[in-house]
């Protein structure tokens, strides 16, 4: 009498390890693909001056110099710097003010690069637009008004939350390589590991 035997998948750790990389090399690149796709749209600052909207996810090239005033009680007109914000181990951002599209808009970029001193110098830079870290703009610009002499008083008329993150833009477009090595590593763990099945016997009824 032929012997019976069904298949049951029992991954041991390898298996697990490989196919939870296997999970994070995926979003790392459908990440990466929405990073690249957000820095392809724009590529000058022509026509900005025409529109009076713009839109959270689209991309710009920017060449303007960070906006500056005089605090009060002082000589000297100085970038403002309204925030910044430490993300991750020394990873500090600075965040400035610009005037693009008809509105003073937040502007954030990692100090220490080249972005940082290109933006300084009103160089050309990459950037896209959004909201996100800019909520406590408004309260700044409420604050604003008190603290430094203005040649014109940014209200809620003339200023948008809708700010500008400064990128590497050869980075943001090569992003969704990141997940490659995490990739070759499970497919090496799986290979090492064999099938990740195994037959057992079904027990005869009539033994």
């Amino acid at each position: 009498m032929s012997d019976f035997y069904e298949r049951k998948f029992m991954p041991n750790v390898k298996h697990i390890i490989a196919y939870v990389l296997i999970l994070l090399s995926a979003v790392l690149f459908i990440s990466g693909v929405y990073r690249a796709f957000r820095v392809t749209g724009r590529l000058s600052m022509e026509g900005l001056v025409f529109e009076t909207e713009v839109h959270k996810g689209d991309s710009i090239l920017l060449s303007s110099k960070p906006f500056k005033a005089r605090l009060k009680e002082t000589e000297h007109t100085q970038d403002v710097v309204w925030k910044t914000v430490l993300k991750g181990i020394m990873t500090d951002y600075d965040f400035f003010i610009v005037h693009v599209a008809y509105a003073y808009r937040p502007v954030m970029v990692k100090k220490g690069t080249e972005e940082y001193d290109k933006f300084l110098n009103g160089e050309e830079v990459t950037g896209y637009f959004t909201e996100k870290n800019f909520d406590d703009f408004p309260q700044f610009v409420s604050d604003m008004n008190s603290v430094y002499e203005l040649n014109k008083e940014i209200t809620d008329k003339n200023y948008s939350t809708l700010g500008i993150v400064i990128v590497n833009r050869q980075k943001e477009l090569l992003s969704f390589l990141w997940g490659v090595p995490f990739l070759v590593i499970s497919i090496i763990l799986l290979k090492i590991s064999g099938t990740p099945f195994i037959y057992t016997k079904i027990a005869d009824d009539k033994e």
